[in-house]
């Protein structure tokens, strides 16, 4: 940066090794100039949207996952970010739809079919998070959680795991 100020990538990626060091806010500065020099760019808003999450800035992680999500309309990890913030916003009915944009993107996204199964159980959707459940158990027959709630789902008896 040094030599070259205004080279967009090296601010990218000094944002990125700040992120792993923890220096969140510096990070957000170098992601903020990155796209002040080359607007436009998924990874950069995708990359400040984490960084925004971090700092606990919903509104403007939302913001940066859906500028990344339309210029890269293929990022499942952008969609199920969003899933997560809008579910953990109350906005359920969002959230499932983000989750399921990632899953449609990504069929094998555990992560994504784990949470959805667990939004439809709070949501009393019981044989859509049985069919998620099932679904998960085929692409990994070992994911102990989806193991766990599929079990409780089996047993009305059983009182509820959270």
């Amino acid at each position: 940066l040094d030599i070259k100020p205004d080279y967009a990538k090296a601010h990218h990626n000094l944002g990125l090794a700040l992120m792993d060091k923890g220096l969140v806010d510096m990070a957000i500065e170098h992601y903020l100039q990155a796209l002040k020099l080359a607007p436009g760019n998924a990874k950069v808003h995708f990359n400040l949207g984490i960084a925004y999450w971090k700092r606990a800035k919903m509104d403007d992680a939302i913001t940066q996952y859906k500028l990344s999500v339309e210029l890269e309309p293929n990022n499942p990890d952008a969609y199920y970010n969003l899933g997560v913030i809008f579910v953990s916003k109350g906005k359920v009915d969002k959230g499932i739809e983000y989750y399921r944009m990632a899953i449609r993107l990504k069929p094998d996204y555990e992560n994504a079919r784990l949470n959805l199964a667990l939004v439809y159980l709070e949501s009393g959707l019981i044989e859509n998070a049985r069919s998620e459940l099932a679904s998960l158990l085929k692409i990994n027959p070992n994911n102990n959680q989806a193991r766990f709630f599929l079990n409780y789902i089996s047993d009305p008896n059983k009182t509820h795991p959270r």
